[in-house]
Parts: C-alpha cells; sequence; structure tokens
C-alpha cells in the first residue's frame, strides 16, 4: 500500500486503513522488517498498515505470532554479532554502550540483576561512594566500601531505637517549618 503525502492527518502520521485483511505477503513484508529493524513500528510501516493492525494480527494469527518471534530472535542474534565483532576491533566506548543498553532490552540475560527486592522499606537510606586513587585496585576499592557497608550495618543493628528517633527528629521539623 503507498501512502502519498497528501493523506497525513494534521500530526504528520500516515493514514493507514485500520481493517487491512491478513495475507502471507503482507505478513512476511512484517516479518522481513521485524528481523531487520527489532521493532514494531519498522515492521507496520513496511507492509503499509498501523501497529494496532500488526497488534492485531499478532493476537489472530499463530503462524504470524510465531514468524515474528523467529524474526526477534534473527535480530537479537544479529545485534550479538556486532557487539562481538566490536569487542575484537576495540571499538568507540559510546557506540558499545548504546549497543549493550540495546541487548539488554531484548535480551533478559543481558539485564543487571535487581537485587533490592523489598519495596517496603522505610526509614533513611545512606549511599555509600567512594572515588578510587590513582594506582588503587579494583580489589582494594571493593574491600574498604564493603568495610565501610558493614560498618553501617552494624551501628544501624546495634541501636534501632537511635535511628527510630533520629527519624522521629527528622518528621517533627519537617511539620514545625
Amino acid at each position: 500500500m503507498v501512502i502519498e503525502q497528501s493523506e497525513r492527518r494534521k500530526s504528520g502520521r500516515a493514514i493507514v486503513n485500520e481493517s487491512v485483511q491478513f495475507t502471507s505477503e503482507l505478513g512476511d513484508l512484517c516479518i522481513k522488517a521485524y528481523s531487520q529493524f527489532g521493532v514494531q513500528i519498522a515492521s507496520a510501516q513496511a507492509a503499509g498498515i498501523s501497529v494496532s493492525v500488526l497488534r492485531s494480527w499478532l493476537s489472530k494469527y499463530a503462524t504470524f505470532k510465531e514468524g515474528m518471534a523467529m524474526a526477534k530472535e534473527e535480530y537479537v542474534e544479529r545485534l550479538e554479532m556486532v557487539l562481538h565483532k566490536r569487542i575484537n576491533e576495540n571499538s568507540s566506548k559510546m557506540a558499545d554502550t548504546l549497543l549493550m543498553f540495546k541487548l539488554k532490552k531484548e535480551v533478559p540475560a543481558y539485564r543487571d540483576a535487581n537485587i533490592y527486592n523489598n519495596t517496603n522499606v522505610s526509614g533513611d537510606i545512606k549511599i555509600i561512594t567512594m572515588v578510587p586513587r590513582p594506582g588503587m585496585t579494583k580489589q582494594k576499592s571493593e574491600k574498604i566500601i564493603d568495610m565501610a557497608v558493614q560498618k553501617e550495618l552494624k551501628q544501624t543493628t546495634e541501636t534501632p531505637g537511635l535511628l527510630a528517633a533520629k527519624t522521629q527528629e527528622t518528621k517533627k521539623k519537617k511539620t514545625t517549618t
């Protein structure tokens, strides 16, 4: 489906027929674009349909959904190939960082582990940071940070009443101002 410039909405998006019937040719166009770009909007544009039509097809046609899933796997494998190539050729850090974020979005195995599972935390939060000195090893930096964390944990567990008193004092100051 070719969309003329004159068929554009005021928002700048193309007018598309929301009742486009699924055909294997349109499905193949979507799948090919998805394997190349990894986003549904590019896939829909390649077939001249809206993203809502594409999503409707995904829910209605199991073989199309399977094809899109295989296209995503192909896309992710291509990203991983690029990542390995860049590792071997020492490419720019900016491009590598962007590539890593894209992989984290696409593949759960690349995501950072969430070690903070308790969302009902209350009270004061202390952030312990350290700027390493020149010549300091990573192990030494980590050891110093671990010692500082242990010290803070020990103080908090030994004097929970003190922490509660500080919290109450802070609340009183906020209410009086």
